[in-house]
């Protein structure tokens, strides 16, 4: 195995750190560009609801911010969505 050079070694670092920063950051990029008006709060938020859903035990609908604590309980046959900041998305029923 041959040993890298200085040169390829710092080129490999800055492309390994462009494309995780990249990556890391494409959601936001898609979500901004679909959509002006979405802003992702700080915490998270309701996207999807169907049925009852509630926050703290009051009912609540689609685009409901929710926070770090927060109690969310769905109705029979009801189900949710939650995204919260890293764009992860739990789906409750």
């Amino acid at each position: 195995m041959e040993k890298m050079k200085r040169r390829e070694f710092i080129r490999m670092v800055f492309g390994t750190a462009a494309a995780v920063l990249l990556v890391r950051h494409l959601f936001r990029l898609i979500a901004a560009s679909r959509n002006k008006e979405w802003e992702m709060p700080i915490e998270g938020r309701i996207s999807f609801t169907a049925g009852d859903v509630y926050v703290n035990d009051v009912r609540v609908e689609s685009g409901a911010v929710v926070s770090e604590g927060d109690t969310i309980r769905t109705g029979p046959g009801s189900e949710a969505d939650v995204e919260i900041r890293d764009f992860a998305v739990f789906h409750l029923k």
